[in-house]
């Protein structure tokens, strides 16, 4: 009984220790040498309490983020998208799309290899600060606030990056470009549909041969 007694003392110490050490902490502690650009974001919102706690989510889930960037600086996949003629076809079959044939060429030369840059050791306090900032621009907007709660900001709003693409400074120019939009849709559908055709996107098979995840540009 004794042996349990103390065993039962001991889990709960453990515990309590374990217990005093925030998300927050532990991130700051995995960024290391990039500490100080962490602590930057939070200097810089200390004041304004609903920003600290965008920059706090941001950082306590930052941990497990990261790029997947290749490991040959040239990307021959990404210059071989620089010379493909403009009026390459919209093409849905890879029969006529130039980007299947060319990337399938490349990737029977060389083996697309990658590296994994882990967002907390690299990612910059200016970065953090811009996003939150326009972040924040987004949510305020009348027709958005009102549904949108900050917890459903945090998750669908606030978060810098989609997948492990390479890290970007995409919020703002999108919202100079298709910011406006917001005040007359609110449909994900319809401003989905309205950036498509505003941004000149277009659809080919080929890019779902490229080996790493895309950035915003």
């Amino acid at each position: 009984m004794r042996v349990c007694g103390v065993y039962f003392v001991f889990v709960i110490l453990l515990s309590a220790c374990t217990n005093g050490v925030s998300h927050l902490d532990i991130a700051l502690q995995q960024a290391k040498h990039n500490k100080a650009e962490l602590e930057k974001v939070l200097k810089h919102f200390k004041h304004d309490s609903l920003k600290y706690r965008a920059a706090c989510f941001l950082i306590e889930n930052m941990p497990g983020k990261y790029s997947i960037l290749p490991y040959d600086s040239l990307d021959r996949y990404k210059n071989f998208l620089k010379i493909i003629p403009q009026n390459d076809p919209i093409s849905w079959d890879v029969r006529y799309s130039k980007i299947w044939h060319g990337f399938d060429s490349i990737s029977k030369r060389q083996l697309a290899g990658f590296s994994k840059i882990e967002d907390i050791k690299v990612i910059t306090g200016d970065y953090l600060i811009k996003n939150i900032e326009y972040s924040f621009k987004i949510w305020e907007n009348g027709k958005i606030k009102d549904y949108c709660s900050f917890d459903e900001f945090c998750h669908y709003i606030l978060p810098y990056r989609i997948d492990h693409e390479p890290l970007s400074d995409w919020r703002e120019e999108g919202f100079q470009k298709f910011g406006h939009l917001l005040d007359s849709l609110m449909s994900p559908r319809e401003l989905a549909l309205r950036i498509i055709k505003l941004g000149g996107m277009r659809y080919n098979i080929g890019m779902t041969k490229y080996p790493y995840k895309q950035s915003y540009a």
